[in-house]
């Protein structure tokens, strides 16, 4: 029962009630042992194997099994920091909420042979002592109160709304333990893309609704600033949603984070009174067991928006520190964190549902930490953890990031799944762009060999690699609507731009200036674009994207030879 909690015991019982074929204690001095025969009636006898001690505690066994004659009160014989020890306690399981004399909570994370150990829901302001009583609660589990309208709220790690400006609504109250991810027949095929704003992001590397992507690099390459451009992308697709099912509810969760970043995030998100976003924050002055309940927490507040049938996207920041509270958690219980099987778990709830609704999770973390060791090691298996429960991986390169180059991603060399979810016109526009990012990487390579033996650059091969350069310089950074993105891919892949772009700021007013073409010349091909890159437009057939494509390759060529 120590070991197993509450399965034992349904076993057990289950065995006592219905007569299993396994030895039962009916009464003292008896017993039924089934013989092989399956519809031979069962035999008694004098069991000789049995200690009378053993016989003589049936009915205290039974008492036991249901549910009398329990101990629910102990006391303290332990206590240090935010780890506390209780004697006694044997109806008490992992998740059980126990009330100290004191006033203070604690949740069961560990059964010992003798005694059960808790972690303190809120931090003590003076030492627990030792002999301390406590009071198992049976019937209060660990909960969060899920408001009807939970937009422009912040939550702290154990579901509480920590901010007094945010608004609350009537709701209802959902227990955190019993999270279940929905099943392999509640689960479509992902379908729709979830445009990012980025345009190396949605040409290169696109998400998908209900897809988990990771964010794995060293501090400071831009992953918070990428979540965030995607989260901006969301709240401005959702002033143009035509219903409320087209919104896409933004959840992002601090994990671990100082109180100044998380200030600076509700300022950037707007909470409270945003319509379409939602902040869970732990910051490192909250209890140990907040910080580490705070992804359970908010993946509890996602799940229910998805089972109504909403589109959520979740932003986990960062999975290594939360690594680190989760060793805090453990290490004094002397049990390993849990932090593998808790990630796969969390990221197992995204998904596009066959009833409608999505949960899209990303998850960042960071996997250098120079400072400790031990961080960096828990920082590491954050990571690994998080990658191997990941459709979709965008790893941050330092080498780009001391470029200046942000994000600091190769998204060449990413591996992602299939992207049979985005329209195939931005799929036909893609593969040129690759073409002209993969001569300009190759020529960025032997230019540098070529330096390094002294020898001289040809110009061709310097001309080769221009379009990928202007690729990188008006796609990468820039943030903008899909379209937009097209149009300029488009422009890279099939004019000869190295003739009339001669440096970065000609570029610059070069891409304006098509834009302003298409939008005040092309207004009917601009709509028709607008339309092949809508969410759920990604059965087009291949004879519409073909004639498309000659219409944006003629007007591209036309501005070309008039453009000075």
């Amino acid at each position: 029962r120590r070991v197993h909690g509450g399965l034992t015991l349904d076993i057990i019982r289950t065995m006592f009630r219905l007569r299993l074929q396994l030895p039962l204690l009916l009464r003292p001095g008896l017993a039924v042992v089934p013989t092989m025969a399956a519809h031979a009636p069962c035999r008694l006898y004098k069991p000789r194997f049995f200690s009378s001690r053993l016989l003589e505690s049936s009915d205290s066994i039974l008492q036991q099994l249901d549910g009398t004659g329990s101990e629910t009160s102990g006391e303290v014989v332990y206590a240090k920091d935010h780890i506390v020890r209780v004697s006694d306690l044997g109806a008490a399981s992992v998740g059980s909420i126990v009330a100290l004399q004191n006033g203070l909570r604690g949740l069961v994370l560990n059964l010992e042979p003798n005694a059960v150990g808790l972690s303190l829901l809120s931090t003590p302001k003076t030492q627990i002592s030792v002999g301390t009583k406590a009071e198992l609660l049976l019937n209060e589990r660990l909960t969060v109160r899920v408001p009807t309208d939970m937009c422009g709220v912040m939550f702290d790690g154990l579901g509480q709304i920590s901010d007094s400006k945010s608004k609350t609504t009537e709701g209802v109250n959902k227990t955190l333990e019993t999270v279940h991810s929905p099943g392999v027949t509640e689960r479509v095929p992902v379908s729709t893309v979830m445009y990012s704003g980025c345009g190396f992001i949605d040409l290169l590397s696109p998400i998908g609704r209900g897809q988990r992507i990771a964010f794995v690099g060293p501090r400071k390459s831009g992953k918070r600033d990428l979540a965030l451009k995607i989260i901006n992308a969301q709240r401005t697709a959702n002033r143009a949603a035509k219903s409320e099912g087209d919104v896409v509810i933004c959840m992002y969760v601090m994990l671990s984070q100082s109180l100044p970043a998380v200030e600076k995030l509700k300022r950037l998100l707007d909470i409270p009174g945003s319509k379409d976003t939602v902040l869970v924050a732990s910051s490192v002055t909250d209890s140990i067991t907040s910080q580490y309940m705070a992804p359970i927490t908010a993946v509890r507040l996602a799940s229910h928006l998805r089972d109504q049938g909403r589109h959520v996207l979740m932003v986990f920041d960062e999975f290594g520190a939360h690594s680190a509270a989760a060793k805090d958690v453990f290490g004094p219980l002397h049990r390993p964190s849990p932090v593998n099987s808790l990630y796969a778990t969390l990221l197992d709830h995204a998904a596009n549902m066959k009833a409608g609704g999505s949960l899209t999770a990303i998850s960042i973390v960071d996997n250098e930490m120079v400072d400790q060791s031990t961080a960096q090691a828990l920082s590491e298996q954050a990571a690994e953890a998080v990658k191997a429960n990941s459709d979709h991986l965008l790893a941050f390169d330092a080498q780009l990031m001391r470029k200046g180059i942000s994000p600091a991603v190769d998204f060449l060399s990413q591996l992602y799944i299939s992207s049979s979810y985005t329209s195939p016109l931005l799929r036909e526009v893609s593969r040129g762009l690759k073409v002209q990012l993969r001569r300009y990487r190759m020529g960025q390579t032997r230019q540098q060999d070529l330096a390094n033996l002294g020898l001289e650059i040809e110009e061709w091969e310097v001309e080769d690699s221009h379009n990928g350069e202007i690729a990188e310089l008006l796609l990468r950074n820039e943030t903008d609507t899909p379209v937009n993105h097209l149009i300029v891919a488009r422009a890279v892949s099939v004019l000869a731009l190295e003739d009339v772009l001669p440096n970065r700021h000609s570029a610059k007013i070069f891409k304006q200036e098509l834009l302003n073409y298409f939008k005040s010349n092309q207004a009917d091909l601009y709509s028709q674009l607008c339309a092949a890159l809508s969410v759920g437009a990604s059965k087009m057939q291949p004879s519409e994207t073909s004639q498309l494509l000659l219409q944006l390759d003629d007007v591209l060529e036309h501005f070309e030879s008039t453009w000075v």
